[in-house]
């Protein structure tokens, strides 16, 4: 079980990663699937998910490739290094799939997807997700 200490920590990273969610650029040396987190084999992914890596582009003088996976903490920056990223399946499941991300950095993912965290939402007379909902359901 999670103690309040690891729960409000696990809110403020959930709300970094809330921010961030879509922008998980590679570095051409790690340009690949080796740094994400893999949705489970009988997940069929909608929207971004489905079109995965199709538009990717490399080289970009707008899009610099920058390695996130591979940073690290310096000086002013603080970065949480190591962490892999995963696409959210549905249009909707974009607070799921930061739980999803979260779970891995700490090591307590076991291969829920983010419609499972999804469906444990409380509230499912609205589509989204909020902060609230992630918290209820660790």
């Amino acid at each position: 079980m999670v103690d309040g200490h690891m729960l409000r920590r696990l809110g403020c990273l959930l709300c970094v990663c809330l921010s961030l969610a879509g922008c998980t650029p590679q570095s051409s040396s790690l340009y690949g699937n080796a740094h994400k987190i893999p949705h489970p084999p009988d997940v069929v992914p909608e929207g971004a998910a489905g079109v995965d890596r199709q538009f990717d582009l490399r080289g970009s003088p707008y899009y610099p490739s920058l390695d996130f996976y591979g940073m690290k903490s310096g000086g002013s920056l603080t970065i949480l290094e190591g962490f892999k990223t995963y696409q959210q399946t549905t249009e909707f499941t974009c607070g799921p799939a930061c739980l999803v991300m979260l779970l891995d950095y700490y090591g307590l993912y076991n291969g829920e997807d983010d419609c499972d965290w999804y469906e444990l939402r409380q509230d499912k007379a609205k589509p989204e997700s909020t902060l609230k909902d992630l918290l209820i359901m660790l």
